[in-house]
Order: C-alpha cells, then structure tokens, then sequence
C-alpha cells in the first residue's frame, strides 16, 4: 500500500501532475485541497454517468 509521505513525494517530484477526481463534493474538495498545497496540479473530473444502453435496461 503506498503511504501518503510516498504520494507527497511523487507529486513533489513531478513536473505536471495530473490528478483525476469524482465529480461529487468529496472528489471537488480532495482535488482544491491538493491544488492548494501543490500549485502545478492540474485536475481532471470523471463525471458519474449511470450506463444507458440494452444491456443496462436488462435485469
């Protein structure tokens, strides 16, 4: 399992670290959190979409 003291260094090391989060408060907060201390992060949103489609209307 990686340790957050081994997360902070890797982020530290990279040049451009791109971080991918949720699209909830919780994923929005995590990523302002990491932006505030690590200023050249940038940040990507999953968005939480339910899957449309024939196999998701077949239970």
């Amino acid at each position: 399992m990686i340790k957050i003291k081994e997360i902070r260094e890797m982020i530290e090391k990279s040049q451009n670290p791109l971080v991918f989060f949720d699209d909830d408060p919780d994923g929005l907060c995590s990523f302002l959190l990491l932006e505030k201390k690590y200023k050249k992060i940038k940040g990507v949103v999953l968005k939480n979409s339910p899957a449309v489609g024939f196999n998701s209307c077949i239970r």
